[in-house]
């Protein structure tokens, strides 16, 4: 009988601990999160029943910034400490993302974060803004220019996705192993966060240990990994040459070295703008978190573009 109560034991563990991963009893909570992560500049609003973490910093002509997959709007936390005394700018966290939620309406489509991005506009008063989007934040960007010509100034994209390609990058490519990647799509461990923090940046030094903390908290909060594996159900670029080729703005395409992202695809961005006055800047020791891995030379060169753009001389205004 001894064999049996064992068995029962060990049954009864394996459903534990397979129900404690599935209803995520060992993510961080969401309160615990944002007591780590709420700063005294940080607000929220409601819109389209998602709640929404922002930042509204600086004076100056507004630029709005897209943050790219698992980040957060401290990302771009080096540019506001340089750019904030000449220009506003505005951060918010993508919903399914950084601090952002809960979202009622579960809806991550691209046309969805873009009506909450001009929602939130309006509702700070702002009128003609530049933009910046990166990686999978790349469509969102492109298409605010092209939908609204009279309001975006100039669009900003590093290291951007959001072009036609064979699905799957490498960091959300399914694992051999179905349990495995039944558990990753519930829980990512702190070494996937290091591993995929050193993999993103060139300059290893900003990969510290509270970056990586980040990084993990944020994405491993609770209902977090089914808010991503809904996102990226619903991602889908639609017509990207299309409405690449709608845009007029004075653009900036910005592509590091270390980019997860083919080189090959900045030449293509500049080929699918044929409407645009466009400037392709190669920096080979970058990597793909260009403004976390070198806020200053990241930020330098968006102040040359966005003067250039308001002196009206780009892309002549460069200087190289």
């Amino acid at each position: 009988m001894r064999w049996k109560f064992v068995l029962v034991s060990a049954l009864a563990l394996v459903t534990f601990a397979v129900l404690s991963i599935e209803f995520q009893l060992w993510n961080p909570r969401r309160a615990t999160v944002e007591a780590a992560y709420v700063a005294t500049d940080s607000h929220f609003t409601v819109i389209d029943g998602l709640r929404l973490h922002y930042k509204d910093t600086g004076r100056g002509p507004a630029v709005l910034l897209w943050h790219g997959n698992f980040g957060s709007l401290d990302f771009y936390d080096g540019w506001v400490q340089r750019l904030s005394d000449r220009y506003r700018l505005i951060r918010f966290d993508i919903n399914g993302y950084g601090l952002s939620g809960p979202d009622e309406k579960v809806d991550f489509t691209i046309e969805r974060r873009l009506m909450i991005a001009r929602k939130l506009l309006d509702q700070l008063g702002v009128d003609r803004y530049f933009v910046v989007g990166t990686s999978f934040a790349a469509p969102m960007a492109y298409r605010d220019a092209a939908e609204r010509p009279e309001r975006v100034l100039g669009l900003m994209l590093a290291n951007a996705g959001g072009l036609p390609r064979a699905p799957g990058g490498e960091i959300n490519k399914p694992l051999p192993n179905p349990l495995g990647q039944w558990l990753r799509e519930r829980y990512r461990s702190r070494d996937f966060w290091q591993g995929a923090a050193a993999n993103l940046h060139h300059n290893k030094s900003v990969v510290t240990p509270a970056l990586v903390e980040r990084f993990s908290l944020m994405n491993n909060m609770r209902g977090r990994s089914s808010d991503n594996a809904i996102g990226l159900e619903q991602f889908d670029i639609g017509d990207a040459p299309g409405f690449l080729a709608r845009v007029t703005q004075p653009t900036l395409v910005l592509w590091a070295g270390g980019s997860i992202l083919p080189q090959t695809e900045a030449d293509r961005y500049q080929a699918y703008l044929t409407g645009a006055p466009v400037r392709v800047v190669r920096i080979e020791e970058l990597g793909h978190m260009f403004a976390e891995d070198d806020p200053e030379l990241t930020a330098g060169q968006f102040d040359r573009f966005a003067r250039s753009v308001l002196a009206g001389n780009w892309p002549e205004g460069w200087k190289d």
